[in-house]
């Protein structure tokens, strides 16, 4: 098994993550304000593991009708697809440059409902395009990695086309 880690944050000296139960410790060199941003990253690798007992396996076959090999089986690739996904959200984080131009503000306006706001998305993915294709010389938006709150404004925006909703592990298509 191996691990690597990093903590940092306003004045944090000292900052441990206990791999065996995600336990955090921060040591702070002087008071911070209550809403200062500590961030912890760490990652793990490991090889993943399922165990499960034949008089187990054969008793949830014969009364829930699950083979509990082929359970095992969907499992370990979901979990092998999400550390993949992972490493390539972690990649693209670690090497993209950050672009203000593109910054987007999903505060509620007093004067126009929300979709109407949310509408503006289309102009930074249209000014994403331009970026990628002043800096290449070709190229152009076919997909965004997003978190929750941005995807769900993608998912109300109009001309998406939502894929099929699932309950995936990890990072997964929303339209």
């Amino acid at each position: 098994m191996s691990y690597a880690g990093v903590m940092t944050g306003p004045d944090v000296s000292t900052g441990t993550v206990d791999y065996s139960n995600g336990a955090v410790s921060v040591t702070f060199s002087s008071n911070v304000d209550n809403k200062a941003v500590v961030v912890a990253t760490y990652s793990w690798d490991f090889p993943l593991k399922f165990k499960y007992s034949v008089p187990a396996g054969l008793a949830a076959s014969a009364h829930l009708a699950i083979d509990v090999q082929d359970t095992l089986a969907e499992l370990a690739g979901q979990f092998m697809k999400m550390e993949r996904d992972n490493l390539g959200i972690k990649m693209i984080v670690d090497n993209a440059p950050a672009e203000s131009t593109l910054n987007f503000t999903a505060t509620p306006s007093t004067y126009y409902d929300r979709q109407s706001v949310y509408a503006d998305i289309e102009l930074k993915l249209n000014e994403a395009e331009s970026i990628i294709q002043d800096a290449n010389g070709r190229g152009g938006v076919s997909w965004v990695l997003a978190g929750q709150n941005a995807a769900n404004i993608f998912r109300n925006s109009k001309g998406l086309q939502p894929a099929p909703i699932v309950a995936p592990i990890g990072a997964h298509i929303i339209g």
